[in-house]
Formats: structure tokens, sequence, C-alpha cells
């Protein structure tokens, strides 16, 4: 088993394999406790992290301009893992402490000039546009070696030397490791659920874009319909998420505990993500329902890769992270090495792309995500104007909802998911949005039926019968 601890003190301890799962079954309940999880662990997915025992846990607004206080706070904190040799860099999942957490949307509001609706409310309980944690330890799983490691920088708010603390977070570990699985309860039943939209109302708004888009507004919008629903009675969100997860695998998928409220998020889709200066992009675009029937679902698949409206509408999105990304990227390093290919989901079939970099130097990961925060895909082109737009029609704040979940290491790494597929939680009132990209080739009734395939993960996960959605269809 490996064992490492760099001159400052810093330490690593790989320990016998253990699920995350059952490692996080006996923490989901902390404040801060975050789950990053690869369940469906393709190429881009092969690492999942948990995080718990925060220095410190900051929720800010966007009027609180939050990105610069963790640039600050980065910069103020040296790598911890300077000094680590190669053998074990290439060992080792990369995130290896620093900050994590929610990144919400309407914290666009404090990089442009922009409208917002925020902030989201649920059940009375306010969710910040920023929640993180200051992590000075975690574990991560390397899900295809099936190894499992202890990370402990030391860091710490206590007074204590680097050496002390980083022993002591390894014992905190050591804790959770030791003690049983800890039995879930099952998610509370659905009561009732309503969206912010009738299917009229959204197909007029589908149609008031492309209005938008014919009058050379935009180029493309990102519409959303926002579910809130009620249960039967509080729970404490975890057990919904295991069924999510079950029920549609996604690689960058996570579960995060806030302050009388959580995330659960079974994203399909990368924002960025950052190892050493290179950088890449995951824009998803296009999506078409799956079928039980496998001919049926090839016919799907191949209607989507041959889709004209589709295609665009992802190479419209991909011409705009080339542009994000040269705001902080060497000019000539910007490549799109896959463009439109075909990813399969549990219920739907995506069009992916990917875009890459490598960040310029004096950039810091701050830089680069505030230069592509909110992801494209799910705002629109151009951007600030597609915000605007979305802000005016779906007149409710997105919240977490096509935010970032993701982590940002004390070592210069970042990896951000984009928030669909996601509930926010409070109590007993659940609320989460889907939506779909807009262009002047889109189909209003074809728009909707798109947010109900894509939310079909999440109606079976929070109980809803068969009956139900296909009677939304209908």
């Amino acid at each position: 088993m490996l064992k490492y601890i760099s001159p400052a003190g810093a330490r690593i301890e790989e320990v016998p394999w253990v699920t995350p799962e059952e490692i996080f079954s006996n923490i989901h309940h902390m404040c801060g406790a975050l789950w990053l999880d690869s369940q469906k662990q393709t190429q881009y997915g092969q690492s999942s992290f948990i995080a718990a025992f925060p220095n410190k846990l900051l929720s800010a607004n966007s009027e609180d301009a939050p990105l610069n206080l963790l640039n600050t706070y980065l910069k103020a904190n040296k790598n911890p893992w300077a000094d680590l040799p190669d053998n074990l860099q290439e060992v080792l999942p990369l995130f290896r402490g620093g900050i994590a957490g929610v990144f919400g949307y309407e914290l666009g509001g404090s990089l442009e000039t922009i409208k917002t609706n925020g902030p989201l409310i649920v059940n009375g309980q306010k969710i910040p546009d920023l929640c993180v944690g200051f992590y000075p330890s975690a574990m991560s799983f390397d899900h295809t070696a099936q190894r499992c490691f202890v990370v402990a920088t030391g860091f710490n708010d206590n007074g204590l030397n680097q050496n002390q603390a980083a022993e002591a977070q390894l014992n905190q570990w050591r804790s959770v490791l030791e003690a049983p699985m800890d039995s879930n309860q099952p998610p509370s039943p659905i009561a009732t659920v309503k969206s912010n939209f009738s299917r009229a109302q959204y197909m007029q708004a589908v149609s008031d874009v492309i209005a938008l888009i014919c009058d050379g507004e935009i180029f493309q919008a990102n519409i959303s319909q926002s579910y809130t629903g009620e249960l039967e009675a509080p729970d404490d969100g975890f057990s919904r998420y295991l069924k999510m997860r079950a029920l549609n695998p996604a690689s960058f998928g996570g579960f995060f505990r806030g302050e009388n409220w959580n995330l659960a998020s079974n994203s399909p889709e990368r924002l960025i993500t950052l190892n050493q200066n290179n950088v890449s992009a995951r824009p998803i675009k296009g999506t078409v329902t799956r079928s039980q029937d496998p001919i049926e679902d090839q016919q799907l698949a191949d209607q989507l890769l041959m889709s004209a409206k589709d295609r665009a509408e992802n190479i419209m999105i991909v011409d705009l992270l080339r542009n994000d990304l040269a705001r902080v990227c060497e000019d000539s390093s910007i490549n799109v090495p896959d463009l439109c290919v075909l990813e399969s989901l549990a219920h739907v079939h995506h069009l992916v792309s990917t875009v890459s970099g490598t960040l310029r130097n004096g950039q810091t990961p701050i830089d680069l995500l505030a230069a592509c925060f909110p992801g494209g895909s799910v705002t629109g082109a151009p951007k600030i104007r597609a915000m605007d737009i979305i802000t005016d029609i779906e007149q409710r704040p997105r919240g977490p909802y096509c935010g970032s979940l993701g982590y940002i290491g004390y070592d210069g790494h970042m990896d951000m998911n984009i928030l669909i597929r996601s509930i926010v939680q409070s109590g007993s009132e659940l609320v989460f949005n889907v939506g779909g990209g807009i262009t002047a080739q889109s189909n209003p009734s074809d728009e909707y039926q798109e947010t109900l395939d894509k939310a079909e993960g999440i109606f079976r996960a929070i109980g809803l019968e068969e009956k139900h959605f296909q009677e939304k269809r209908a």
C-alpha cells in the first residue's frame, strides 16, 4: 500500500479498496459533505472524490464577487504537492484537496452585466449563488485500478503545524473507514409536481425565441421549464440520489450537502477541466430519446447524427467555447478534436464535442472558470444577450441548475461539470429544471418533448408513475 509524506508534512495513504457509496453513506448528513461521482466510468470519468471536514464553508452571492475571493485564497496557499514524484503524479487521481462545491448559474451576474431572477428559494431557504468548502483533505477513488487513497494537506486554521494537522486529518478519515456502512432510509414519496410552464406556454416561449433569432437578436438560447415538487414528508435527499444514479449512470454526477439544503446531480456533461496547462471543454448539444427496441434505438441514434438542426446547434456552441477559451488560452492551441460524436445514456442519445487549448502563462484556474462560466451549451449565443433573454422568459432563478459542481485543487487541477439533470431540495420541497437549445430550425412541439425526455430519469427517481409522464407527452 502506497504511503507518502512530503517535505512539509502533507500525506497520502492508500487504503484497501472500498466503494465511494460505502464511505459517503456514513458522512452524507454532514454539512459540506461532497461526493463527485463518476458512476458511468468512461474515459472522461474514471475517478470519484469525496470531501468532508472543510476548514471553512463559504456561502456567497454574485454581488460579493466571490470568484475574486477564491483566487486570493488559492494564491495564498502554496501547492502542497509540488515535490510529489512523477510516478505518484501518474497514479493518484487529481483532486488532492482544495476548493470544491456548487457554483450556481446566477454567479454569472458577478462576471458580466446581465439580468438575473435570483436568488433561488426552496422551502423558504435561500440557496446561495456559491457554496464551496475549503477542503484540506479528501478521499479519491480510481475505478479502473480499484485503488483508494486518502490525501491530507495539513492546511488548517487551528494553529497546528502542517505535519501535525495532516496526521489529524488522516485520523478523521480512518474513523470514517472503520465505521460500519450506514443504512439509508427510502426517499419520501412525491405528493405533487408542477411546472412553471404549461405545454402551450413552453411552446410559445420557443416561438418567441425563434422570432428573436429571425430578428437577428441571437443565434440560439437555452430555455428551461422549472418543476417544483412537494414530498409527503421531508427527507435527507441522499437515498433519492442513490436511486437517480442507479437509474441513469453518469460520468459527472454528485451530491452536496449545504446548510439546510442539498443538491443531487446526475450530469453527463463536463464544463471544463484543467490538468497542468491542458484545458478541455465538452459541450453537449443535440438530444433524442432512446428506445428499448435495439433496431429502433439505432435508427434514433442515426437520425440524431444526421440531424442538420442538432449539428448546427452543437457547432454554434463549439464556436462560442472557442471564443471563451481564447480569452485565457494560447491562440494557436485551441482545437476541436471531437465534433458531434454520439454518446448514449440510459434514457437519451446526445451529440457531444470537445474543445481543447493550453492555458496562457499567468492565467489561473479561476480565470479559466470565469472565462467559460456559465457554459455556452446551457446559455446560448451570443452568451450575454442569450442570458438576458433566458431571464426574461423563464422568470425564475435557476440556482445551481446550469451552474457547476466540481473542484479547484491547491495544485491547480480543476474539473467542473454542468449542473443538468439535477435536483435542489430543502425539507419537503424539490426544484429541478429541464431545457433545451432553441435555434431557427426548432419545432416548438419537438422542443417541449425533448425537455420531457431529459426529465424522465428525474421523474422516475422522484417516484412519478409511468402514466404521469406519458400523459404529459400527450
